[in-house]
């Protein structure tokens, strides 16, 4: 410390006492300073004299200079203090150079300082050595082809030989050690000289055989943002503003409602991107941007100014929508529990969840269920009893696919399939007994009929003994299209034929319009009275008068009957007359 002070006093009176500093030493006063204290100082490695001076330089502009005064000279290096005569002076952190004043000489020598500090108002510092060298310039590399062994001072001038052992020679040899090849490597080491190759195997981040690293979001006002990415690969997302649907007015009656978690279609919200906003009917009365577990969703009550008309009342459940930041739409929200609102309530959701809605089929026993419906649309399809999706077959009555739906015969008090044909039985087996194909041959209905050769229209006795009961009393729509009399005259026509003649059954020569004299008479009975709609067409009257062709009359008389030579209209002359 006394060397210091001591120094620093014959600074002092240095100055006072006016000694002129050589010419390129000179600099102004400034009130921001620092002392340097250089403890030692040579010229090619001689001592200074008291007659040589030190200056300190910030850039080519003298900041402080100091007579040689030996061990611990200080030089008082000047700051700028922000006036214009310390315009380009030393600032904080920033190094000063030195250069050394020979007295002797009269020249300025650049000196080289063993250690600096970085300049600081007040400061004190000490150099341990600087030097100066004067002498020769040259090259003083011994491994230059033009080294100079007198130079003392190196002045950048070395050369070597090239590969043709020219000094200085520009000849070098290629990436393949041709000398003078015009081989080059590229940025990957690619050996050749190809320009159209050079770097096929760098990235866009200039890495060889990279993976584009370095892309990434390189917006630092975005919620993804990378520091480390140099390439902007467009993924940036930005914080979303406000949705315009989830406006409202700040209200002195409100309630916290958080929301531990909130999903959108199985997916998580996107913090700052995606809202929540918390609604009163259609009036939003709060909202807040998603900011991940516990997000506060402040909701307000009608505090009974104008501003706020309409907002939740105590005991009144708000409903929540969310906004999806990154398409723009709005989805209504599911809460897993439905809080009444009261004013400086607060209230946890668990979870608040909503949909995209998803129209389709939403029955799983369907046969083109939707997985991915989450709202049936009506469309749902089933399966047929023949396993056809949305087929329109069923089972009937009798667990038939597509069936008629159940069978009818009849039976009498006592059990008899042939018995009271008034007596009607519906059911899904035939009697025992029974013969199948006894039916009727028009409506599909079964009537079995007692006593009659073939009495269902089918070319069977069914009964078995070839000949009619006198007594026989034939039902309603025995074939499925006539009337029969208890006069027993049967009707079959619309191709439904009885194959052989029936004894006993009333005269006629074809009863039956199948073009057969049923009773082998080849004449007809006097007293023949046939049916209404004989041949299913016509109107036969009591005299007799017979007409079978679509109302036309008959064209000739029948000797015994009325005129009519063919009076059932089958082509045949019934009565011979001609």
């Amino acid at each position: 410390m006394k060397k210091i002070s001591i120094f620093i006093i014959t600074l002092l009176l240095s100055l006072v006492q006016g000694v002129e500093p050589p010419d390129q030493f000179t600099f102004n006063q400034s009130t921001q300073q620092a002392f340097y204290f250089v403890i030692s100082g040579t010229i090619d490695g001689g001592t200074l004299s008291t007659d040589d001076w030190v200056g300190a330089f910030n850039g080519d502009l003298c900041v402080g200079s100091s007579q040689w005064a030996g061990e611990y000279t200080a030089v008082m290096v000047m700051g700028n203090d922000g006036y214009p005569y310390s315009a380009g002076y030393m600032a904080s952190g920033g190094f000063p150079s030195f250069k050394i004043y020979d007295t002797s000489t009269g020249d300025y020598l650049d000196a080289t300082a063993s250690n600096v500090d970085g300049w600081a108002n007040n400061g004190i510092f000490y150099i341990n050595e600087l030097n100066a060298t004067t002498g020769l310039e040259g090259c003083t590399d011994m491994s230059a082809c033009n080294y100079n062994p007198d130079a003392t001072i190196d002045d950048g001038s070395c050369l070597d030989e090239d590969c043709f052992g020219e000094c200085g020679g520009t000849a070098v040899e290629d990436c393949n050690g041709v000398c003078g090849g015009d081989a080059y490597a590229d940025g990957c080491g690619v050996c050749d000289n190809d320009p159209g190759n050079d770097n096929i195997d760098m990235d866009d981040c200039g890495v060889c055989n990279g993976d584009n690293s370095c892309y990434g979001c390189t917006d630092s006002g975005a919620i993804n943002y990378d520091p480390s990415a140099t390439l902007d690969d467009g993924s940036c997302i930005l914080p979303t503003e406000q949705p315009s649907d989830f406006s409202f007015n700040q209200s002195t009656q409100q309630a916290f409602y958080f929301i531990v978690e909130a999903m959108l279609d199985d997916g998580s919200l996107t913090p700052e991107v995606d809202w929540i906003g918390a609604f009163k009917g259609d009036v939003c009365v709060g909202a807040v941007a998603w900011d991940g577990e516990y997000t506060a969703v402040l909701a307000m009550g009608d505090d009974g100014y104008g501003y706020s008309a309409g907002y939740l009342l105590p005991g009144e459940i708000p409903t929540f929508k969310i906004y999806d930041g990154a398409n723009g739409d709005y989805y209504d929200a599911v809460a897993s529990e439905n809080h009444p609102w009261q004013n400086n309530g607060i209230f946890y959701i668990q979870l608040l969840a909503g949909y995209s809605v998803v129209l389709g089929c939403t029955d799983i026993e369907a046969c083109n269920y939707d997985s991915g419906a989450n709202v049936d649309d009506g469309t749902c399809l089933y399966l047929d009893c023949f396993d056809e999706c949305g087929g329109p077959a069923a089972l009937d009555e009798c667990d038939v696919c597509d069936g008629p739906g159940y069978y009818t015969y009849y039976s009498d008090s006592d059990g008899d399939t042939f018995g009271d044909p008034n007596s009607t039985i519906l059911d899904c087996e035939l009697p025992v007994g029974y013969v199948e194909n006894r039916e009727d041959c028009n409506d599909g209905d079964e009537n079995i009929n007692p006593d009659a050769t073939d009495d269902d229209c089918n070319g069977i006795d069914d009964d078995c003994n070839d000949t009619a009961d006198d007594g026989y009393v034939p039902t309603d729509t025995l074939c499925g299209l006539g009337v029969c009399e208890s006069s027993g005259m049967l009707d079959c026509n619309d191709g439904i034929e009885v194959d052989a003649c029936v004894e006993g059954l009333p005269t006629g020569l074809d009863d039956d319009c199948n073009g057969i004299d049923e009773d082998c008479s080849g004449t007809a009975d006097e007293g023949y009275a046939p049916t209404d709609t004989f041949c299913g067409l016509g109107v036969c009257e009591s005299t007799g008068i017979l007409d079978c062709f679509a109302g036309e009359e008959v064209d000739s008389c029948v000797e015994g009957l009325s005129t009519g030579a063919d009076d059932d209209c089958n082509g045949i002359d019934e009565d011979c007359s001609g």
